[in-house]
């Protein structure tokens, strides 16, 4: 009888713990960054507008008395970032955020008329600089594709 009682506590125990790393998987990204002006000042005010290209999902944030944005649990995927401010030249960028990444991304805006855009068509990709944990976006299709019996991405975390 204690045989099994200490049989059934040690797979209980071990359930237990190896359930824990499971709780600790990340699925969301961040991004953060700063907003200046050509001279290196802080430009606290400006609006921040992230839109996720694939949903058109849209956030807006407005930059501290540092300059400074961080926008959090965002879907992974392609993003418009657009830095704008009354009296410089809008910014507008295209970054790709991967699962657990946590982005920087500052911008430098230069003075200019209000009707004049800065559009940068490649920028490189943001560096991972907080961690070094990897992760990946799957896209729909591929995960349609994998052998799954209810065809249901959980099973995938294994």
């Amino acid at each position: 009888m204690i045989r099994m009682f200490r049989g059934v506590l040690a797979i209980g125990a071990v359930l237990f713990l190896s359930a824990a790393p499971a709780g600790a998987q990340v699925d969301r990204a961040t991004l953060a960054g700063s907003v200046s002006d050509s001279n290196g000042g802080v430009i606290p005010g400006a609006t921040v507008s992230i839109t996720n290209l694939a949903t058109g999902l849209e956030s807006h944030q407005v930059t501290n008395e540092t300059g400074a944005y961080q926008m959090a649990d965002l879907i992974p995927g392609k993003y418009r970032v657009d830095v704008e401010l009354s009296g410089f030249k809008k910014s507008s960028q295209v970054v790709t955020l991967e699962v657990g990444q946590r982005g920087r991304l500052d911008v430098e805006l230069a003075v200019g008329n209000f009707a004049e855009t800065v559009t940068v068509a490649e920028t490189p990709q943001l560096l991972q600089t907080t961690d070094a944990s990897i992760g990946a976006v799957i896209p729909q299709s591929q995960v349609a594709n994998l052998p799954l019996a209810i065809r249901n991405w959980d099973d995938l975390l294994a």
